[in-house]
């Protein structure tokens, strides 16, 4: 699993793109193989599988307000056949929730803990503010420990 704390800027961007997850790549190009929470400038929250470019994404799982501070978890159960998409408040509540069975990234596609924000604008601006990220392998703790307090 992977676990994020970040807090939305005073305005969300409209031509904001945040990606959070297991990724290939950090670059704004279209991710490959991964599986991601995906905000979008509107600070819609999807979560996104992709195998080879073949990509499923579930419903907007929330949409985040400006200024506030979240919790992100991917989670990816003991046999890699799902991947749960969960977005907490900052008091550790569960806001939403989603899960996605299809275009799991095979073993033999690599991917990495990853974040990538960027703007496909010309105005420099704030997108997010990353306060934690953390990655924990063979786990059952479902403790929300990026709740800040």
């Amino acid at each position: 699993q992977i676990d994020g704390v970040f807090k939305t800027p005073v305005a969300l961007l409209a031509t904001g793109i945040v990606r959070f997850g297991f990724l290939d790549s950090l670059t704004a190009a279209a991710v490959t193989d991964g599986c991601y929470i995906n905000m979008d400038g509107t600070g819609q929250i999807t979560g996104v599988n992709s195998n080879n470019t073949a990509t499923s994404a579930t419903a907007v799982i929330t949409t985040l307000a400006a200024n506030t501070w979240y919790h992100f978890r991917v989670l990816v159960n003991s046999d890699a056949t799902s991947i749960q998409y969960t977005v907490y408040s900052d008091t550790g509540t569960e806001i939403a929730t989603a899960a996605l069975t299809t275009n799991i990234p095979a073993s033999t596609r690599t991917t990495g803990a990853g974040f990538v924000a960027h703007s496909t604008g010309t105005t420099a601006s704030d997108i997010i503010n990353v306060d934690l990220i953390e990655v924990s392998f063979g786990s059952t703790d479902q403790v929300n420990r990026g709740a800040r307090t």
